[in-house]
């Protein structure tokens, strides 16, 4: 079996991650990854594996950490409050 070096692991360790903060935060679809990276649906899938199992604490809060809140979604929700308030009286 072929070893692999300090640079290729660190290469591959980064990628994986990529691949993960892709897939999770951004919530992007697996063929606009496989799209945007240039690289095989079996990679993603085996990157998204093996970076969690890895890493399980850095998987667990890239989980509950969502996408940014853009100001249109701020817009809603102050609308969704303002209509609330409104049936509350």
């Amino acid at each position: 079996m072929k070893k692999k070096n300090y640079y290729q692991e660190r290469e591959h360790h980064l990628m994986c991650h990529e691949i993960y903060r892709l897939r999770v935060v951004e919530g992007l679809e697996v063929a606009a990854i496989v799209e945007k990276l240039c690289i095989s649906r079996s990679r993603v899938y085996r990157a998204l594996i093996i970076f969690e199992v890895d890493n399980p604490q850095k998987a667990a809060m890239m989980k509950k950490q969502g996408k940014e809140v853009t100001e249109e979604d701020y817009k809603k929700l102050l609308g969704e409050i303002a209509s609330l308030k409104k049936d509350l009286t």
